[in-house]
């Protein structure tokens, strides 16, 4: 739960239109104020995997040697997605 204070979670279909979203708003102003824009860390990583997280980049770099008692990779991409470009192929079949 979220207490009011004057914020706003978007949430975007594909990681490159939020991507575009963030760069296009950085300096955005709102009556005036700045407005701050931040990624936001995917549920499935919160809890277990957050030292792992880039804020910079909006992503989780987990270790091959973390992933080791996972046995289904989908848990970690809730509210988020994997990227299969930068998996090694062994992995994909998890």
């Amino acid at each position: 739960h979220i207490p009011p204070r004057g914020c706003a979670f978007v949430c975007f279909k594909e990681r490159s239109d939020a991507s575009r979203c963030l760069e296009k708003m950085k300096d955005f102003r709102f009556h005036g104020n700045p407005i701050k824009i931040a990624w936001a860390m995917n549920k499935g990583v919160k809890d277990r995997f957050k030292e792992f997280w880039d804020a910079d980049h909006g992503c989780t770099y987990i270790p091959y040697s973390e992933l080791k008692d996972i046995p289904n990779l989908t848990t970690l991409a809730e509210g988020g997605t994997i990227d299969d470009e930068s998996m090694p192929s062994f992995l994909k079949c998890l």
